[in-house]
């Protein structure tokens, strides 16, 4: 089974490539850079990857690639992430190949919950672009999975999400980590091992449709004493008095996933 992947040097990336590896699949990974065994492409390149494609012809094509940028207001510099599945939809529903999706909660902004119920908010430019993405797929009525995770923490994880952050910190040996507010909102971030399985159980079913899958549920405050636990700091409070609600994933599938102070350990 020939499976192509974008998005293959990324944090979840790597995770899913690892996987597929285990299992002896005949994957191609592409990269926006040259390196040794990855297929070199520009995304943003329609006529490469259409040549790609066609060259390739991949059973199933996991897409994690995208433009990510919660500050930027300007739609062009997000185009990736709605060119690119449509041109993988087409090529799915013309081949009747099988497509595996990653987007995001952020379709629906910033809410309290969310699910395969909420409504979308145009309000953030990155998740729009996501959302025009999603909806190219569906459009296209090509067999697919469309995932949204709520944010994904591990080792090296990106940045913006707080957890991940406080990672690299420990990670630089600082003793200190600083929480903007009193930490009792609560988060359902999901380990990236456990959203790389799921991805890969997308590929090995063909799940068909659109999924919420989350992790535990904790207070951000409940998150760093399981932390302390395994790394010597002090958290201090800045009491700047900012409120922060709940932003929790409402799964449509469930999955087993490792609870959070396992999963610090393997880290």
């Amino acid at each position: 089974m020939k499976i192509l992947v974008t998005g293959s040097t990324g944090f979840l990336g790597k995770e899913v490539c690892a996987m597929l590896k285990l299992e002896n699949n005949n994957i191609y990974k592409i990269s926006s850079k040259k390196k040794r065994g990855y297929v070199h492409c520009n995304l943003k390149n329609h006529k490469k990857i259409k040549k790609i494609l066609k060259k390739i012809r991949p059973d199933i094509i996991i897409n994690m690639a995208a433009t990510i940028n919660f500050k930027k207001k300007d739609m062009e510099e997000f185009k990736l992430n709605f060119n690119l599945p449509e041109i993988l939809a087409n090529y799915c529903l013309k081949y009747k190949k099988f497509l595996v999706h990653v987007s995001t909660i952020y379709v629906h902004g910033q809410k309290k919950k969310y699910s395969i119920k909420s409504k979308f908010d145009h309000s953030s430019t990155y998740g729009y672009s996501k959302l025009k993405g999603d909806m190219k797929i569906l459009k296209s009525n090509c067999n697919h999975s469309i995932i949204r995770f709520p944010g994904i923490f591990g080792k090296d994880g990106p940045d913006h999400l707080y957890i991940n952050k406080v990672f690299k910190e420990l990670s630089n040996k600082k003793k200190i980590i600083a929480l903007d507010d009193h930490g009792n909102q609560k988060r359902n971030y999901i380990f990236v091992k456990d959203a790389a399985k799921f991805v890969n159980d997308c590929v090995k079913k063909k799940l068909k449709g659109l999924f919420y899958v989350g992790g535990e549920t904790l207070s951000v405050k409940t998150m760093l004493n399981n932390i302390k636990k395994n790394y010597n700091f002090k958290i201090i409070n800045l009491n700047n008095k900012k409120t922060k609600h709940d932003q929790i994933v409402i799964p449509n599938y469930k999955i087993n996933y490792t609870k959070f102070k396992v999963a610090i350990k393997n880290l």
